[in-house]
């Protein structure tokens, strides 16, 4: 719990070094910690944002090296926290 707890902070001072300050960054990061796999969709039902934000949220987070695509698909794509899946993964 404490490394997951530490790389939270590490994403969210990612998200400050880069100038980005949208909630809904942060609520993504905070949603990683406990699923680290999300796609648009979910992202904007847990949000209650559209879609399209989700993405581009997304977009930036896949900047920052927070996530990758795990999917060579043009939709439903799935996007990874490496790290977060690192760590839960963990014995």
């Amino acid at each position: 719990m404490t490394d997951l707890l530490a790389l939270e902070a590490a994403y969210l001072d990612r998200i400050r070094a880069a100038g980005l300050s949208g909630a809904l960054i942060r609520d993504i990061t905070a949603q990683l910690i406990g699923n680290p796999f999300v796609t648009a969709a979910s992202v904007a039902r847990a949000t209650g944002k559209t879609t399209a934000g989700a993405r581009n949220a997304i977009g930036q987070l896949i900047g920052l090296g927070v996530l990758r695509e795990r999917t060579t698909r043009s939709y439903a794509r799935v996007y990874e926290a490496v790290e977060v899946f690192q760590i839960l993964q963990r014995p």
